[in-house]
């Protein structure tokens, strides 16, 4: 008997900006990779960048092919030029590999991948990977997302949040949750000290702002704590200035973008992640996954985590005295190590795996 639910052989072009740093890059390749070699699929991985500027990984057989069209362009002439030519170029780089299926990843990418094969029999589905009523990707690109979402062949989104906003332009049958993977494996290998961790890209959206200034006023640093800050962004002259304000510079470790950062969170004594918004934030996973007590903001995307009190603790965003207080209480009580396998088991991977290829199955087979 034939197995509907098989997509072997099935040829998908997997589409994301870059292979930069980002959690949806490393959800990107995990998936490349595991329909590649798992599931029997064809995968091509095609970005809009350079392959010079990779930071990370191909996976295992998947075809690699970089457009090198992610050019900055200034005058309204010249990006309108730009993006047409990656248009032209997305179009052919997907119809040369007769491809089945697209699968496009993060805002701007899931648009233009969608405007690319209209009029095509090649299907897209997009990967939201935010709430969509958070991120603003300007004022032509979020009124592009409502009018182009809609022709995707379907819309997936991995926190109910964003599929509750994306619910309000985009039709019900096109849309499906599916979480993110956990990109690491359990570990037991630990030797907490007196730090606290933070991973992340040193963003608005990630509060690290708040995070320093909690910490300051939490007086940690008088009794020892350092605070580790793994990540690289825009902010960081911005953020080192801030610890240097919060006479806090002594014990705040900026330590960049780190491409393990296991040993880190080995030897951390908290884990905290104090984001405005999120979507499935990769870094609380990661963290879990090795034993740490988080301290989160209650945002979507944490809270569905965290049961505040028991495996993790809670907090406004955006409030640093709240956090500072979290952070007082929770080392008192030396609550820095836990066991999370119960919370992560909806995120192992070949369930997440799993129902993409049910996902992809079932529209294939409409």
């Amino acid at each position: 008997m034939k197995d509907t639910n098989s997509i072997t052989g099935t040829r998908i072009s997997v589409i994301i900006a870059d292979l930069g740093k980002g959690g949806a890059q490393k959800v990107a390749l995990a998936l490349s990779g595991w329909l590649q070699n798992n599931a029997g699929c064809v995968i091509q991985l095609v970005t809009f960048s350079n392959d010079s500027t990779d930071m990370l990984p191909i996976p295992a057989n998947v075809k690699r092919r970089a457009l090198g069209l992610q050019q900055e362009s200034r005058s309204s002439l010249a990006k309108f030029r730009a993006a047409f030519a990656r248009l032209c170029a997305l179009r052919q780089a997907v119809t040369g590999f007769d491809s089945d299926l697209v699968i496009a990843f993060t805002g701007s990418t899931n648009i233009e991948a969608v405007i690319a094969m209209t009029f095509s029999r090649v299907p897209v589905i997009i990967s939201e990977r935010y709430d969509p009523s958070h991120q603003c990707l300007g004022s032509i690109w979020n009124a592009l997302r409502r009018i182009i979402y809609p022709r995707a062949a379907l819309v997936t989104a991995n926190n109910p949040a964003a599929m509750d906003n994306l619910r309000t332009f985009v039709p019900e049958q096109k849309l499906c949750r599916v979480r993110n993977p956990l990109l690491s494996t359990w570990s037991q290998q630990h030797t907490p000290e007196k730090r606290v961790l933070f991973m992340g890209r040193l963003h608005k959206q990630k509060a690290c702002d708040v995070l320093l200034e909690a910490f300051a006023h939490s007086h940690l640093a008088s009794e020892g704590w350092q605070l580790d800050i793994l990540g690289d962004g825009p902010l960081m002259t911005e953020l080192q200035m801030q610890a240097s304000r919060l006479n806090i510079s002594q014990h705040v470790n900026f330590h960049g973008w780190q491409a393990d950062p296991a040993p880190f969170l080995a030897r951390a004594g908290l884990f905290v992640m104090p984001s405005r918004y999120e979507g499935s934030p990769n870094a609380l996973l990661e963290a879990m996954q090795h034993g740490l007590f988080p301290i989160t903001s209650n945002i979507p995307g944490c809270a569905e985590l965290i049961e505040d009190g028991q495996n993790g603790c809670l907090v406004p965003a955006n409030d640093p005295e709240a956090l500072a207080s979290a952070l007082r209480e929770t080392t008192i009580k030396q609550r820095q190590r836990c066991n999370h396998q119960k919370s992560l088991a909806p995120f192992a991977p070949d369930q997440t795996h799993a129902e993409w290829q049910n996902i992809i199955s079932q529209l294939l087979n409409r």
